[in-house]
């Protein structure tokens, strides 16, 4: 995340707001009894940070709903022997920590990377091995009627002579799979398709050159899921809950649609702030997801704290349980593409006031959420918020690293509107300046159906350079503008493509 440089700074704090906030300060369940280790200064610090934004942030951001919870880490000259403890603040009507349900969309791809990592520690899966070995013939991505060699696409030659997919390229967002738009919203329980049936009706064509370039993908995390199923004989939602959600103690988490444990989860969800179902858009519980492994859990916060504290721990759980390998854990959090910054197994490494966390965000129009983890600082962060939350969410992140990282940067939070030019101060190496700078395009749009016109249409480039920051050793600023692709680009307003392109030019979805 980058903290957005403004000319001056927002005082958000509002200490006579009346918003209902409900607050819970407690060890992680089954955590050890040493919890009290904290002082009870940092605590008191956590907890009065989390009520102070949270008590605010309806009347700031016009969100309905909120929670967010702060896990940290005590005794830890060993990682087997941290105590997870957890500080968790909830507001909205009716919301709190244990019981309300926030939908976490894309923060659900790090679940299916923990599971596809499982079969790989058990040895049924190898991260190496073509995607065609563990799928059906019906999903196979092999001959040349799975490439388009159009406008945008792959050339003849290329198409020839491209190699399997291997099954890392798919966690990593790297398969060269077009984007696809089709299909992965239903409207109601009974429009939900069998993941298989979704995959199969919405199959893309490889567009570019495996490990070519960087497109987040949907698809290609909805394949992994399906994988875990056609390795393990389980359905994707029956494997997430025996091995991740039983074996953690998350058992107020739903894993989408057709969770056959879990039924009536929709009526635990916190309010998303859209209308009445009868009219459009859509609420909080009308709508559903296909790609079922690349977006649909909804949780707790005290849920998403256990399960932030098991990968802050290396795979370990607050009660003791192994979920995942050592090994494994630290594969899914290590930049796999693009380092320093970059992409790993279900997280991705960003920058944050000076500092490397990893985190993953996932966006629906209802529900807005984060998870990173700050190894650094012993301490991770899990918050979601209703609708209008992503300003929220940035600011959010800003404000708790500049109070509470031991070396923040003291660039200013998020401010809306933002300038059409950006100036974000990030803190990158030296020697990353020369990869951020130049002009970029957007990889995430189809090339190959329907909807590739319309989106060239709106197309933009972004203009981007890195300079020394001043009074800075390592410090380098990142300036970024837009040049329109089409007549049409204007339709897309220019401050959210550039907040947008500065969030994530250095990670994912852009090209040189």
């Amino acid at each position: 995340l980058i903290c957005v440089v403004t000319a001056s700074r927002h005082r958000l704090f509002r200490p006579q707001s009346r918003t209902q906030v409900a607050r819970a300060s407690r060890p992680l369940p089954n955590a050890a009894t040493s919890a009290s280790k904290r002082s009870d200064h940092e605590a008191a610090s956590f907890r009065s940070f989390l009520g102070d934004f949270l008590d605010d942030v309806s009347t700031v951001y016009g969100v309905p709903s909120g929670v967010a919870t702060i896990v940290k880490l005590d005794g830890c000259q060993n990682v087997s022997r941290c105590v997870p403890t957890v500080e968790c603040v909830a507001v909205g009507h009716n919301v709190d920590c244990d019981t309300s349900l926030f939908r976490i969309a894309s923060i659900s791809k790090s679940f299916t990377c923990t599971a596809l990592l499982q079969l790989v520690d058990q040895k049924q899966v190898d991260l190496n091995q073509c995607i065609e070995e563990v799928l059906p013939d019906d999903l196979s991505f092999d001959g040349p009627s799975a490439f388009f060699t159009g406008p945008g696409g792959v050339t003849p030659h290329e198409a020839a002579t491209q190699p399997c997919i291997p099954v890392h390229r798919l966690l990593t967002h790297s398969a060269g799979l077009d984007e696809t738009w089709t299909g992965s919203t239903a409207l109601s329980l009974d429009d939900v398709l069998p993941l298989h049936e979704f995959l199969r009706r919405a199959k893309p064509l490889r567009v570019s050159p495996v490990g070519a370039s960087i497109s987040y993908s949907n698809y290609a995390l909805a394949l992994v899921g399906f994988i875990i199923q056609h390795v393990s004989g389980m359905s994707y939602e029956e494997y997430i809950r025996t091995n991740i959600l039983d074996v953690i103690g998350m058992n107020n988490t739903a894993v989408g649609p057709r969770d056959t444990v879990f039924r009536d989860w929709y009526e635990h969800l916190a309010p998303s702030g859209l209308m009445d179902p009868d009219d459009f858009p859509f609420s909080t519980s009308s709508y559903y997801i296909n790609d079922v492994p690349a977006g649909s859990i909804a949780s707790t916060g005290t849920d998403m704290a256990a399960y932030a504290a098991t990968h802050l721990r290396y795979g370990l759980a607050p009660n003791g349980r192994r979920v995942l390998s050592e090994e494994s854990s630290r594969l899914m959090q290590a930049a796999q593409v693009g380092a320093p910054l970059g992409l790993g197994y279900g997280f991705y490494t960003e920058y944050l006031a000076n500092l490397t966390v990893v985190q993953h965000d996932g966006d629906l129009p209802t529900f807005a959420s984060r998870l990173f983890l700050a190894h650094s600082e012993n301490l991770a962060v899990f918050m979601s918020f209703g609708l209008g939350g992503v300003p929220a969410r940035n600011q959010f992140s800003c404000l708790f690293a500049q109070k509470f990282f031991s070396n923040a940067s003291t660039a200013a939070p998020l401010v809306l509107p933002v300038p059409k030019t950006v100036s974000a101060s990030a803190g990158y190496p030296v020697d990353s300046a020369s990869d951020l700078t130049g002009q970029f395009f957007n990889t995430r749009v189809p090339r190959a159906d329907c909807w590739a016109l319309g989106a060239r249409l709106q197309d933009v480039f972004y203009n981007t350079k890195m300079a020394p920051t001043p009074g800075t050793a390592k410090g380098h600023t990142l300036s970024m503008s837009l040049s329109a692709v089409s007549p049409l680009s204007w339709f897309v307003p220019e401050w959210v493509a550039a907040a947008v392109a500065a969030s994530h030019v250095a990670t994912f979805d852009w090209a040189p």
